[in-house]
């Protein structure tokens, strides 16, 4: 779908296709290493976190209208770049969960995509759930928004009770990453079905 709605003209779409690229090539090498190795494969969700946070930024970046919050989005990047280095390497030191990290990342994008959602230009003589943004911003709120907290107690449930909080995790995650790919994919197939949205 994101590969679709690329192809027929809207760029910023691109962020997406990344972003689902490189969720599947971190779900598909994350699995094996977690069952046959004991420790050191923590790292593809830190590499994956900077990545995901880059694309969703920059994808926001394309949707918005404002040239002032375009350059504060395009700012963050980097700000979080070097935020995740520290945090990355000198806290967690690339093993466990990068459970700050995700946390910071879905702060910053809750925010951007509420501003995001409620900036729509929805076209009046369409419903505003026909605009693919409506779908995508939606998805990312609820999904951020519903990880946020869990993430912030992270560490010290893990340190309480590791396996009950690895489980815990797949309970809130698995059905947040449905609600979140299922409102992906109807974006954007509005997008495809609305051309007017492909030219933005």
């Amino acid at each position: 779908m994101a590969y679709l709605s690329y192809k027929k003209g809207n760029k910023k779409y691109l962020f997406i296709l990344l972003m689902s690229f490189m969720a599947l090539l971190s779900e598909v090498t994350f699995v094996p290493l977690s069952h046959y190795s004991q420790k050191g494969y923590a790292f593809i969700y830190f590499i994956y976190n900077l990545i995901e946070y880059s694309l969703l930024a920059m994808y926001y970046v394309k949707a918005c209208q404002n040239n002032r919050y375009k350059f504060t989005a395009k700012l963050s990047i980097f700000f979080f770049a070097v935020f995740w280095f520290y945090v990355s390497f000198f806290i967690y030191k690339l093993h466990k969960l990068p459970a700050l990290n995700i946390a910071v990342e879905g702060f910053l994008l809750f925010i951007a995509y509420s501003h995001l959602l409620f900036k729509i230009d929805a076209d009046v003589n369409l419903f505003i759930y026909n605009h693919p943004d409506f779908w995508i911003a939606t998805g990312i709120m609820i999904f951020f928004g519903g990880i946020f907290v869990f993430f912030v107690f992270y560490t010290p449930l893990a340190h309480l009770d590791r396996k009950q909080t690895s489980e815990l995790y797949k309970i809130i995650t698995e059905p947040l990453n449905l609600i979140l790919y299922t409102c992906t994919i109807i974006g954007l197939t509005c997008s495809i079905r609305y051309q007017k949205y492909l030219t933005q």
